[in-house]
């Protein structure tokens, strides 16, 4: 899953990503809102996520987190800025 703008670098790196990971899929979200990553992250079980740093840092600060199975996930990328 790719939860960055469609001209920023991780997007592109999400690309390649999928590209190279046999059997993988790419899910490109568009939202301003993060809820609906969390519900396609439960959906359809991906092992990576690539997301902007303050959708990242968003997304793991809502208290609704908790509702959503995110156990499939290995991996997340992010980059340009600090995660705390």
């Amino acid at each position: 899953i790719s939860l960055t703008l469609i001209c920023h670098i991780s997007t592109i790196i999400s690309i390649i990503y999928s590209l190279y990971a046999p059997g993988s899929a790419l899910l490109l979200l568009c939202s301003k809102e993060v809820e609906p990553a969390l519900e396609a992250i439960q959906k359809f079980k991906p092992t990576a996520i690539f997301a902007l740093p303050f959708k990242l840092s968003y997304m793991m600060s809502l208290p609704q987190r908790k509702n959503y199975d995110l156990s499939s996930l290995k991996f997340v990328g992010s980059g340009g800025q600090c995660l705390s």
